[in-house]
């Protein structure tokens, strides 16, 4: 096949009419500039043997094409699964996730074992971005292959594994429990901490081994299975944890005993919301306001006051502060370079999140995730150069030399703006 040199008295076809008889399909297959073979590749209507042929196409844009065609034979996919272009093997990714469902290891027929056979190759792929399409898209099928999503739930990259931990419907109890048992790192909890519905064997064992953020995202998570056992002992151990204070809180049951609890120790700003829970007893609605009285008289403070500086984390301080200056417009990036230097993580996150206009959680997440290009599209959107990038890297995740993105030889960032709009999107979602 020659685009270069196209004999003169060779035919040229229209691959996008209505009709193309077999033989024609032949030789644009063989022989067709790349437009007519990019147009043969989309087509619906050819036969298989005509498809498969274009899986050793020269021309990558016509094996992205065709790894997108639903009409493409199945041998064909399975040989997609391992071309060389990267693009090529993202795009058989999505279209292979709509033929998952209902897909395990016994497929019976030689159609639905080459599917199967073309999954697992994807979600073993060398490239992150590949297994993360396909962890994207399989993350809420319910019937998808159980040995695909295990795979990538336990992958080491957090970008693939995290969208099937929090959504995919077919990971059990029993599969979570494994896969905190293998690793108890506190990105994958965060995860398995914001899925709905999870069991009061998942949430006790979140509870022994998250750290005090893990466990803030499970209580915020109303749908979660708590232990009335449970639920006290994490009160017990509030008393000096103001992150755990709101969403201990606001959560939909809430025994008397524990809102009664609660009123004696959390701040002022969250005492209306206990007064105001439609689930309490008559009885303890009444001890609650006079525990909510005596410490009113001995702040001298209304119910409803603003809260003082001292009854706001310092996290909620800093916020405050960054949002203040930025609207001011005070807030350069030489500034949240200043405050890394003199060691003020909870301003540099706070400035980060009012620059790239995303939530605190989100940039805290990321950074307790460990996640590298998150963390790069961060200070990206807030305006920060990427060599100040890997000073952030370096000094607020901590992370070791060997796994932060340094500049690319011209000294700009190393990512482009797709893979960072692409980061972006994913540090969002987690926040």
């Amino acid at each position: 096949m020659n685009d270069k040199t196209r004999p003169s008295d060779k035919t040229t076809y229209d691959a996008n009419r209505a009709t193309i008889s077999y033989d024609e399909a032949k030789v644009i297959a063989r022989d067709g500039l790349h437009q007519e073979r990019r147009e043969l590749a989309v087509r619906r209507d050819m036969q298989p043997e005509i498809l498969y042929f274009l899986t050793d196409d020269p021309d990558p844009e016509v094996r992205r094409l065709l790894a997108s065609n639903p009409a493409a034979p199945r041998h064909a996919d399975l040989v997609l699964a391992r071309d060389q272009d990267d693009q090529v093997r993202s795009d058989l990714a999505k279209k292979m996730a709509e033929l998952a469902p209902g897909l395990s290891p016994d497929e019976a027929d030689k159609i639905g074992t080459m599917t199967y056979q073309a999954l697992q190759l994807l979600a073993r792929d060398q490239v992150v971005r590949v297994r993360q399409i396909l962890s994207e898209a399989l993350k809420d099928i319910a019937d998808a292959p159980a040995d695909v999503i295990r795979h990538l739930a336990e992958d080491a990259e957090l970008v693939v594994a995290a969208p099937v931990l929090q959504f995919s419907p077919v990971l059990s109890d029993t599969d979570l429990l494994e896969i905190i048992s293998k690793n108890a790192k506190q990105d994958r909890l965060h995860c398995i901490a914001n899925r709905e519905n999870i069991g009061e064997s998942i949430v006790d064992m979140i509870l022994e081994k998250g750290d005090v953020p893990t466990i803030a995202l499970l209580l915020a998570n109303d749908s979660a299975q708590l232990r009335e056992q449970a639920l006290d002992d994490v009160i017990e151990r509030s008393k000096d944890t103001a992150l755990w204070h709101k969403p201990l809180v606001h959560r939909s049951f809430l025994p008397d005993h524990a809102a009664l609890k609660l009123a004696q120790f959390v701040a002022d700003s969250l005492l209306n919301a206990l007064l105001e829970r439609d689930d309490l007893s008559a009885d303890t609605l009444k001890q609650v306001r006079v525990v909510v009285d005596q410490r009113l008289q001995e702040t001298g403070a209304p119910a409803d006051a603003e809260q003082k500086d001292d009854e706001r984390t310092p996290a909620e301080i800093a916020f405050d502060k960054a949002r203040q200056l930025f609207q001011d417009q005070q807030l350069p990036p030489g500034k949240i370079l200043d405050a890394l230097e003199n060691g003020n993580d909870d301003f540099v996150i706070a400035a980060l999140a009012v620059r790239a206009e995303l939530d605190p959680m989100a940039v805290r997440k990321t950074i307790a995730d460990k996640n590298v290009k998150g963390l790069l599209a961060i200070a990206w959107t807030a305006g920060l150069s990427a060599i100040d990038a890997a000073k952030i890297q370096k000094q607020l995740a901590k992370l070791p030399d060997n796994r932060i993105i340094n500049p690319n030889s011209e000294g700009r960032y190393a990512l482009g703006d797709d893979d960072m709009e692409w980061q972006l999107e994913f540090v969002r979602e987690r926040g």
